[in-house]
């Protein structure tokens, strides 16, 4: 997996340092969100018009693949988590993971 993200990772970054940000980023959702402009847009009107190519590609983006987490790292957390998840079209729902069951709560 972490190899398949490594090219994804690389011909992204190689869009962007030809001058596209957006469409370096196209690579990325290309599988996962390929509407991906329209919910930017949507959660932010001109967003991606005022979007930080430069920080998320030089800075954030650069680090993804030093980031380690695993089934060793996520064995120590002993917290609980609440997982959304939905399908386009219907409400999200919480499922808890990671602790015994009980009635959710609205917040």
């Amino acid at each position: 997996m972490l190899e398949m993200f490594g090219a994804v990772a690389e011909a992204s970054i190689g869009r962007y340092r030809a001058g596209d940000p957006e469409g370096a980023t196209d690579v990325i959702f290309a599988e996962t969100i390929p509407d991906w402009r329209e919910n930017v847009e949507t959660a932010s009107p001109g967003g991606l018009a005022k979007a930080d190519w430069a920080t998320f590609y030089e800075t954030e983006f650069a680090g993804v693949g030093e980031w380690q987490f695993g089934p060793e790292q996520a064995a120590v957390i002993d917290c609980p988590v609440l997982s959304p998840e939905g399908r386009p079209g219907e409400p999200a729902r919480c499922c808890r993971t990671g602790i015994p069951p009980r009635p959710l709560r609205t917040l």
